[in-house]
């Protein structure tokens, strides 16, 4: 029974390892290049004084940020066995503390914009004294300051923990003190459940339901928008629709995406009693936390799905590249036949 439980723990500790290995890379290169051209493609002049690509952009910087600094560490450890933040307390302490504020920015990000689209959608009429650039940057900045605070005594309770493995020692990024281990492990996952899952979950939830009923009542198919008499009022609605149909995926995403994690972390404790159920939880725990990385990556995809002014700055961006490009190369070409016109002159006068 020990041998067959043995097996089926390395069976599922090498699952575990192989999915970390091939997907992280992925996830690392598809993420870090989508919300590039997301933030890019956002800052375009059309685009950026939008009050919801604000509040679009700072999340290409927080999702940035959670992939950087939450999966970027754990690939080493998973590929070559190398952990990055066991080599020393301030990179534990620091890693994580950075990830864990990265990601909750990102979550309370997605609950203001979609507040922001409900008010728009909801109440038009209000939208242009209540959805302004100076209330969408200071909630911006009033959720960079709380995910900060929140994350503060990590930088307390985190630390190098050493452990035996069988017969060896070894080093882990944790939680070192005992008088800590209980507020990490009872606590705090109820903490982040509750302000980081459950919470958004509701209310993200709630408001979608809700935009979904408007936008239907408010008639934003074609043969409607094509009967509306204003060009101003017909642009408007478009936008407001593209907008919501752009909030709506991310949020339904991050909804169906990162949930799993937040509720394996609350479980941690009631499901490693054995041996056999922690490497089951550590394989369900790795699959979970691989769909948060996905929250975080596919975000580009999901504006270039859903959002029509996205596709059409994109596609803006991407052909004033290539006019940049064949510009320099046609100005290149009449410099050089400038350059070679100039010598035979010479040539000819000497």
């Amino acid at each position: 029974m020990d041998l067959q439980q043995g097996e089926e723990r390395l069976i599922e500790y090498t699952v575990a390892n192989v999915v970390w290995s091939i997907w992280s890379p992925v996830l690392l290169l598809v993420g870090l290049i989508g919300n590039t051209l997301s933030f890019v493609t956002l800052a375009r002049q059309i685009l950026r004084h939008r009050v919801s690509t604000i509040y679009f952009r700072a999340l290409c910087i927080a999702d940035s940020g959670a992939l950087l600094f939450g999966l970027l560490p754990i690939w080493p450890l998973y590929l070559a066995g190398y952990d990055v933040t066991a080599q020393h307390a301030v990179i534990c302490k620091l890693r994580n503390f950075l990830f864990i504020t990265f990601s909750d920015a990102s979550i309370w990000l997605i609950c203001a914009f979609t507040l922001d689209r409900l008010v728009a959608v909801v109440f038009p009429l209000k939208r242009k004294s209540y959805c302004t650039r100076r209330h969408a940057l200071i909630a911006i900045t009033v959720i960079w300051a709380v995910a900060t605070l929140k994350n503060v005594p990590m930088l307390i309770t985190w630390g190098i923990r050493e452990t035996h493995n069988y017969s060896h020692h070894v080093s882990k990024c944790g939680v070192p003190e005992p008088d800590h281990a209980f507020y990490e492990e009872y606590i705090r996952p109820w903490l982040v459940f509750t302000t980081v899952t459950f919470i958004p979950f509701i209310f993200i939830t709630a408001c979608n339901i809700i935009i979904v009923h408007h936008v239907q009542r408010m008639g934003l198919s074609q043969a409607t928008i094509a009967r509306v008499r204003s060009i101003t009022r017909q642009s408007s609605e478009i936008s407001v629709a593209s907008m919501s149909r752009m909030c709506l995926a991310v949020s339904f995403t991050f909804v169906v995406l990162v949930s799993p994690s937040i509720v394996i972390l609350v479980g941690k404790p009631y499901w490693t009693k054995t041996e056999q159920s922690e490497a089951k939880f550590h394989l369900a725990r790795s699959f979970g936390n691989l769909c948060q990385y996905t929250n975080n990556a596919i975000n580009f995809l999901l504006y270039l799905s859903s959002g029509r002014e996205f596709r059409r700055e994109l596609r803006s961006l991407c052909s004033s590249s290539n006019s940049s490009s064949k510009s320099r190369c046609s100005r290149s070409a009449r410099s050089g036949n400038s350059n070679g016109v100039h010598y035979s002159w010479v040539d000819t006068t000497l």
